[in-house]
């Protein structure tokens, strides 16, 4: 698959209620970006395990394999145990 690069500027905090259209503009760039690789943007829970399920969600999209948001806590969780001295 081609590299593509992707520069947006909403991280340097433009905000949806700023220039509205510059917003949708970047947010539908960033939407055909992730369309290439087969991902989309979805809103999941957040409740503390946001990340965890947004990794889920894209791997349904990505592999035949299910795994759902517990399996990358336990994966998460065993690889912060088995390499302390790294984090």
């Amino acid at each position: 698959m081609k590299e593509t690069k992707l520069y947006l500027r909403m991280k340097g905090g433009l905000k949806p209620t700023e220039r509205k259209e510059e917003w949708e503009q970047e947010l539908d760039q960033f939407n055909e970006f992730l369309k290439q690789m087969r991902l989309v943007i979805h809103d999941v829970e957040g409740d503390g395990n946001c990340l965890f399920y947004a990794l889920g969600d894209q791997n349904r999209l990505l592999n035949e394999e299910n795994h759902d948001h517990n399996y990358f806590i336990e994966v998460s969780v065993h690889q912060l145990k088995s390499n302390k001295e790294l984090y």
